[in-house]
């Protein structure tokens, strides 16, 4: 009797494989987002009567919310400290979870969860820019800044922020908003366990768009991915930022959509991107290289420029070393020539004085012979002096100095 188990079992195995790999290209995925509709969410916000809150609520109402999970998400309104909670079930419920009425500079900051906790990282309004971290405290219901050990005193404004494996990634400007001239840049993280920042690099640059990814545009985060809204006046276009690798992707499912407006909207679970159209209908993909098309580097911009900026000031220091050096050389060359010349001088004047060897000459005749006479009556007294000095020093001849024995207030030299 033939037995066919062990052969059906292998084929069985294939065949679910074959299929597994068939659902993931196709972007089958047993995730289910939330059903959003814009409409009764703006509805039960205008409850609220409470113009700070649905100001612009229809075309900013993604990037304001931040998903907890499938059925839970926190809306926090661009540029206020208010903050709701959202519940997706079968039917919407909306609850105001803080208490604060004060409003800063807020406008575009980078909102995010990290361990069940809700931050606010950075933004700008009243004329200035804020760099600090807030962190919402649930039991208060109150915004509290976070202290950030080494943080930059300098910080002036957040250029691109995000958090990854519980770091959270950021680009610093550390000199002031204006867009028209070169701007000190410094990247680094910050440790979300110890509130701590490390500096990774500094560099220089004139501002670009290519340095951000702009915080205020996202509209949906996961672990991994970001997803951004690129919009000008006539169309919309969404990209997808990589976290782990610093990139920025693009997908088909996100080509040539138009703007998402609260019926339509893009979704992100883990690695899954899910894309509902205005008509409900529900497409998603798997990011992987197969579901990208192109893609544009963002970190590796900021580690180019910090090691350009490396190689410059050890470039800037080779050279200032090198003229260092070549200035000591024509300095000791000098002081060399100096010394040669002042010995060439010496040895003339010793020449001179031996003519005289083994006499005694009047002071007069003594500054002829030493070549000093025509200086001024302390500047022959002082040379002369010195003079003498380096003569006797040098061993050669030796000048003493004898009163007259005719007139004690004066003095003679004899020559040995």
């Amino acid at each position: 009797m033939l037995n066919y188990g062990g052969s059906f079992e292998k084929n069985m195995k294939k065949l679910l494989l074959i299929l597994s790999i068939f659902l993931n290209f196709q972007g089958f995925s047993k995730i289910t987002p939330p059903r959003i509709d814009l409409n009764k969410i703006l509805l039960k916000f205008k409850e609220f009567n409470d113009p700070t809150v649905t100001r612009n609520l229809e075309i900013d109402f993604f990037k304001n919310l931040r998903f907890q999970n499938d059925s839970i998400a926190y809306f926090n309104p661009n540029g206020t400290l208010h903050l709701f909670k959202i519940k997706f079930n079968s039917t919407i419920s909306i609850e105001k979870i803080s208490k604060g009425i004060y409003h800063g500079s807020t406008f575009n900051r980078y909102l995010f969860n990290n361990e069940n906790k809700i931050y606010s990282f950075g933004g700008e309004g009243l004329w200035a820019s804020f760099s600090e971290l807030l962190e919402f405290n649930k039991k208060n219901r109150e915004w509290f800044k976070i202290e950030i050990k080494n943080y930059p005193f300098n910080a002036s404004k957040i250029i691109s922020s995000w958090l990854i494996n519980n770091k959270l990634n950021v680009l610093l400007s550390l000199n002031g908003n204006n867009k028209s001239k070169k701007f000190n840049f410094l990247f680094g993280e910050i440790d979300m366990t110890t509130f701590s920042f490390t500096e990774i690099g500094k560099f220089s640059s004139m501002y670009s768009p290519d340095l951000s990814f702009g915080n205020k545009n996202i509209i949906g985060e996961s672990n991994q991915y970001i997803i951004y809204e690129n919009s000008s006046l006539e169309n919309c276009s969404y990209v997808i930022f990589d976290k782990k690798s610093g990139e920025r992707l693009f997908t088909n499912l996100l080509k040539d959509i138009p703007c998402i407006d609260g019926i339509s909207y893009v979704y992100l679970k883990d690695s899954t991107l899910f894309y509902r159209n205005s008509s409900n209908e529900l497409n998603s993909v798997v990011i992987n290289e197969s579901s990208i098309y192109d893609r544009y580097p963002l970190k590796e911009i900021y580690y180019d420029r910090i090691l350009e900026s490396r190689m410059y000031k050890v470039s800037a220091y080779a050279i200032g070393f090198i003229i260092l050096s070549i200035l000591i050389i024509i300095l000791i060359k000098k002081i060399h020539l100096n010394n040669y010349s002042s010995d060439e001088n010496t040895f003339e004047i010793e020449k001179r004085l031996l003519v005289s060897k083994g006499s005694t000459i009047k002071m007069e005749e003594l500054d002829e012979l030493l070549g000093i006479s025509h200086l001024s009556f302390d500047s022959v007294k002082s040379k002369r002096s010195s003079m003498i000095r380096s003569i006797n020093d040098n061993g050669r001849l030796k000048i003493e100095r004898i009163r007259k024995e005719d007139d004690k207030r004066f003095f003679k030299y004899s020559i040995n």
